[in-house]
């Protein structure tokens, strides 16, 4: 199986502060990196407020369970409630080379 590179575009609810989503966000990696198949993730903020996660997955089934399980976890739903979940965007990608 191929590597996947799940791309993930949001912003933070209106009231939200950068800081916070931030904090939120970088607070999830240590759950992320025990998840099976977890390879790296990148986080980013750009000028307009936008934010962007790059996370890489041995497979999609690894990616798939990983999406479905941060549901569950109250950490990651603490980092979701700061998050406009009506914007984001998800795209997975197979990583070519």
């Amino acid at each position: 199986m191929s590597e996947v590179v799940e791309v993930i575009l949001y912003k933070a609810k209106v009231g939200v502060a950068e800081h916070q989503l931030t904090r939120a966000a970088l607070a999830i990696t240590p759950v992320l990196q025990e998840m099976a198949g977890f390879i790296s993730r990148d986080f980013g903020v750009a000028k307009d407020g936008s934010y962007m996660d790059v996370l890489c997955w041995q497979d999609m089934p690894s990616a798939k369970a990983a999406a479905a399980k941060v549901t569950n976890i109250p950490l990651c739903g603490e980092f979701f409630d700061l998050v406009d979940q009506e914007q984001m965007q998800f795209n997975y990608f197979t990583k070519v080379a």
